[in-house]
């Protein structure tokens, strides 16, 4: 057992010092090599003469093959969408098939990584150009590797299979965005950092249209005659949602709000997020989402309806949860505060489950709005106990050969570089 340990905190330190090395910044221009005076230049991708082109996107997938007809499994992942384990808001879109299906490259590029989350279940990056690139996640199969050339159409794997269906994730980066949500590859600075965008505005518009009105009949006409279909609810049933709600006004409630204190299980929800909006539909329509982690390292996510009171103060909330588990309160009521002083809103608040506090006491909970960078890497993880998880997943993992949990392991190093872990 000491030397397995021993090996690990070895392979610990080296990691550590190979992901270390990669840190550089991404250059500006879209269709030009970075120049030899800045940051990153030498880089092998940044000059790459294959990548000096004009970026084409096309979809990765064939829409016949889509799980059109089981509108339950939501075919189409809608962007921008709070909830489902996302409270974030998704900041890519996802296809979902009844069997497992090819993805094809959205257009030409070098694959720039490729991740083995376990087996059967792959992450890679390819960049069409300087400036745009392609994430994919839950591939079952993988046909390309690490440095090769890839053209458009052609087929690079195959979506994961699972019990019922098979999907793959497509996330689109556009380095010239910055203010999407931040894609933290090489750096976790907003200024040189590229963001998420809505890959359907990518399009041409003929492949657009046909998206469209695909998710119109195969997801949002059966949400509207009340069939449940996921990534969507009342206030969030487009193709395309603001990933950042709207907020109206300074001491406006909407946003994404990232608990400040150590995210562990037991304690307050680490995100909460509240959206209001005036839909075609139904009308004014004012949405929660209460995302809480759990003992086995999980989590869960509880989406409510809400009403606020602003004529007092502190403000009143009330939550009415949609979905709840029968342990959890199926109405909750608080009071808030807003702060705007400082760098960015905070958030004061705090529940009761029988009627709203009088005044703030010691469970007052404190909140940040959330930022471009993903909520997880700027939470205050537990270290201590993650360590032990990473460690215990590591050894049982080891006959194997996968190594499990890295990103756990070291968060200061690999939240960095790698896409933040899909459970958030």
């Amino acid at each position: 057992m000491h030397s397995t340990r021993a090996k690990i905190l070895a392979l610990i330190v080296v990691l550590a010092i190979a992901l270390g090395s990669v840190a550089f910044m991404i250059g500006h221009l879209e269709n030009e090599s970075p120049s030899e005076d800045e940051d990153g230049s030498e880089h092998g991708l940044l000059s790459d003469p294959r990548l000096n082109r004009t970026a084409s996107i096309s979809l990765p997938v064939d829409l016949d093959s889509l799980a059109t007809d089981s509108p339950e499994l939501g075919p189409i992942g809608t962007w921008g969408y709070h909830g489902g384990g996302h409270p974030e808001g998704f900041d890519h879109t996802a296809f979902k098939f009844h069997d497992t299906s090819p993805v094809y490259a959205p257009d030409d590029g070098v694959v720039e990584s490729v991740e083995y989350v376990g087996s059967d279940d792959i992450r890679i990056v390819i960049f069409h150009n300087y400036t745009m690139a392609s994430w994919f996640d839950h591939l079952g199969q993988l046909l390309v590797a690490k440095d090769d050339y890839v053209t458009k159409g052609q087929v690079i794997g195959y979506s994961r299979s699972y019990a019922s269906y098979s999907m793959v994730d497509w996330g689109l980066v556009d380095f010239n965005n910055k203010t999407g949500p931040m894609f933290p590859w090489f750096s976790t600075d907003p200024e040189t950092e590229g963001s998420f965008v809505p890959p359907f505005s990518y399009l041409s518009e003929s492949e657009r249209l046909q998206v469209e009105q695909i998710f119109n009949d195969s997801m949002l006409q059966p949400f509207l005659d009340g069939i449940d279909v996921p990534r969507m609810s009342k206030a969030e049933h487009r193709l395309v949602n603001p990933v950042f709600p709207v907020r109206e006004g300074e001491d406006d409630i909407a946003g994404v709000w990232v608990y400040s204190g150590l995210w562990d299980a037991g304690g307050p929800p680490e995100i909460l997020t509240f959206i209001h909006a005036d839909t075609q539909y139904f009308g004014r329509v004012q949405h929660a989402v209460y995302y809480q982690r759990t003992a086995s390292g999980g989590s869960e996510t509880w989406e409510a309806e809400y009403d606020i009171d602003t004529s007092v103060t502190p403000h009143r909330i009330r939550l009415r949860f949609t979905r709840f588990d029968p342990n959890f309160p199926q109405t909750i009521y608080g009071i808030y505060e807003v702060y705007t002083s400082d760098s960015r809103p905070h958030l004061r608040i705090e529940f009761s489950n029988e009627t709203y506090p009088t005044t703030f006491s010691d469970s007052a909970v404190k909140y940040f709005i959330r930022s471009r960078l993903h909520p997880e890497n700027e939470a205050n993880l537990p270290s201590t106990s993650a360590l032990h998880l990473a460690l215990d997943d590591l050894l049982e993992s080891e006959s194997s050969g996968h190594l499990v949990g890295w990103q756990v392991l070291v968060p200061e190093i690999t939240n960095r570089y790698r896409r933040p872990n899909p459970s958030l």
